[in-house]
């Protein structure tokens, strides 16, 4: 899974150099800003894209359940701009 927050050109190398690797999925892409490029990247890629809010990133569990629960194991940093709570780090 990737975090953004810009373009998304990093974000579009990754899914693409993923694509067809054996044992790495690129499970969705989200992104604390609306109107990011990058969700529309990764819709044409055929990526879930989405977008979250700061409150629900570091003002409560909501996000890091749905990790949980999506099972991701790493998150990737694309030229995202906020500052990664402590509990993230720690879960991925």
């Amino acid at each position: 899974m990737i975090f953004a927050s810009g373009s998304g050109s990093n974000a579009e190398n990754i899914i693409k150099y993923f694509k067809n690797h054996p044992s790495v999925r690129i499970d969705s892409v989200w992104s604390n800003k609306k109107d990011a490029f990058v969700l529309e990247r990764a819709k044409k890629l055929d990526v879930e894209a989405r977008y979250f809010t700061k409150h629900e990133f570091s003002g409560s569990t909501e996000l890091l359940d749905e990790l949980k629960n999506r099972k991701i194991d790493l998150i990737v940093l694309a030229g995202f701009l906020l500052l990664v709570p402590p509990v993230y780090v720690r879960n991925f």
